[in-house]
């Protein structure tokens, strides 16, 4: 118990620590206009940690790091410190915090810019991986086993994560243009490579499948890996709108296209994400 704990103290201090410089750093001027690997000119954001990522990219990740500050710090110590709930809820809900912090964490740790935090960076999705696993080793399944074992598994939640699933083959369209055209995707930058295409192509969308499989089968794993998936969903979908508004702050221009392609989505999903893991933990823990 004291080791969960204080991997939850860390997890919080590095969070808030990682996220409010995210947000509020400034003061470092760069020059503004460089030539990525492709030959390609990209315009700099040119100031705070965010100073050698790009104009288009560095609002984005002020808009994540300013939903994991307000909103994801501030409910996870309510969830691991002060609510009452049963703990086998309580504990399907850190899980799907857990996974969005596993999402910006890595995000962080291989898709940032080098920067000063790099340790942090590191250290956070570290303790956030350990934790993670700490929890899925000391979860009851059997429980979760025998209380489903006589329900009828709720179709709506399973079709829906197969949606929700299936939302990420949007980056198909940037994946497979980049292919035919040879050129990386228009928003590319410094990067050499975009891990989000990697994370919710690989992991997120076989894993949303897969639990809708497992839920219809009336076995545990799909409740725990559903929940963590709805959680994940509804959170990707504040943190898009957030990043919205910061990219609109600093004079980014998104398309209409762009937004009907890349935010509308998500943003939709995520209201509906609520709802849904609601259901699927009404279904696998209320007896």
């Amino acid at each position: 118990m004291m080791t969960k704990k204080w991997l939850s103290v860390l997890i919080v201090i590095l969070l808030v620590a990682i996220s409010s410089i995210g947000v509020f750093s400034d003061g470092v001027e760069v020059e503004k206009t460089v030539v990525n690997a492709y030959g390609d000119e990209v315009v700099l954001f040119g100031q705070g940690i965010y100073a050698f990522e790009s104009a288009f990219k560095a609002p984005i990740l002020k808009g994540t790091d300013f939903v994991f500050l307000v909103l994801i710090a501030p409910s996870f110590i309510y969830f691991e410190w002060i609510s009452r709930m049963k703990p086998l809820k309580k504990d399907l809900i850190i899980l799907g915090y857990l996974t969005s912090l596993m999402y910006y964490s890595s995000a962080l740790a291989f898709g940032v810019s080098y920067n000063k935090l790099i340790l942090l960076y590191i250290i956070l999705f570290s303790l956030v991986f350990f934790k993670l696993w700490d929890v899925l080793a000391h979860l009851d399944f059997k429980a979760i086993d025998r209380i489903i074992a006589e329900k009828q598994s709720p179709k709506g939640v399973r079709i829906f994560l197969v949606i929700a699933g299936s939302s990420v083959l949007i980056w198909l369209v940037e994946i497979i243009n980049s292919i035919f055209t040879g050129r990386p995707p228009i928003h590319i930058g410094l990067s050499t490579t975009e891990p989000t295409f990697i994370k919710d192509l690989a992991l997120i969308l076989p894993l949303c499948w897969l639990s809708s499989h497992w839920i219809g089968k009336k076995k545990a794993i799909g409740v725990v890996i559903g929940s963590m998936m709805l959680i994940l969903c509804g959170i990707i979908g504040m943190i898009v709108i957030s990043q919205s508004v910061f990219q609109y702050q600093y004079d980014v221009i998104v398309s209409i296209q762009e937004s009907f392609l890349f935010v509308v989505p998500f943003v939709i999903l995520s209201i509906l994400s609520f709802s849904f893991v609601n259901k699927l933990l009404k279904w696998g823990i209320d007896s």
